[in-house]
Formats: structure tokens, sequence, C-alpha cells
């Protein structure tokens, strides 16, 4: 042994880059206490979890943790950056404006077969 003390990460505040104005969830008049969320993907589920965001903030409650996968790490990341619930529901429509732009590869796609498209007339 060193003679070093573990730190005590208990105490240590995740927030302790941020100051009390920046820090929204810590005010006790809109949030009273702290949930763990995990968010799962599947695309446009994303974009719905902004009104259940609304839903539990309207509790009094926020996270503590959050967690996701493909679009819910999304949504997770974005209620780790510290965003409210009303900003996460703003940045929904300008994101699903962009995901309908359509591109060179829109549309039906054919499938080849060995000598002709598969959805070719015959």
């Amino acid at each position: 042994m060193t003679g070093r003390q573990p730190r005590d990460v208990t105490r240590e505040s995740s927030t302790s880059h941020r100051t009390q104005s920046q820090c929204w969830w810590l005010d006790p008049t809109r949030v009273e206490g702290f949930v763990h969320g995990v968010f799962e993907g599947g695309g446009a589920k994303g974009v719905l979890y902004a009104g259940a965001l609304e839903g539990l903030l309207r509790r009094k409650l926020w996270f503590k943790a959050v967690a996701g996968s493909s679009a819910g790490a999304i949504t997770a990341a974005m209620i780790a950056a510290g965003m409210t619930p009303a900003e996460i529901r703003d940045e929904k429509e300008p994101g699903l404006k962009a995901m309908a732009r359509p591109t060179r590869c829109s549309g039906d796609r054919a499938v080849r077969t060995r000598d002709r498209y598969r959805d070719a007339q015959q």
C-alpha cells in the first residue's frame, strides 16, 4: 500500500463543473425525486420519449442516471447534457426533417437475383 486514501466517490458530484443555476434538476420546486432511466432503441420511439419526459417532470421526478441504445442513447445523452424535456421536444422536429430528406439511396431498392432484379417486370 502506498498510504493514499481511496477517494470517496459517493461524495463527489457529477455536476461539479456546472453552476447551481445551470442544474435546473436540482431546483426543489421542479424536482423532488430521482429515478434511473434506461431507453431502448427503435427509431421513432426516440421521438416519443419527449412526451414521456414531460410527464415524468410533471410528477416532479428526474433522472439520477441514464443509459440507452440507438435512438434511446440519443435521448439519454440529451438528458445527461442537462436538456429540459421542452428542449428535447424542440430538437425532435429538426431531427425528423433531416431524416426525411430524400437521398440518392431513398426509395425502393431492387434486389438482384442471378439474372434479373426480383421486382422487375416479367
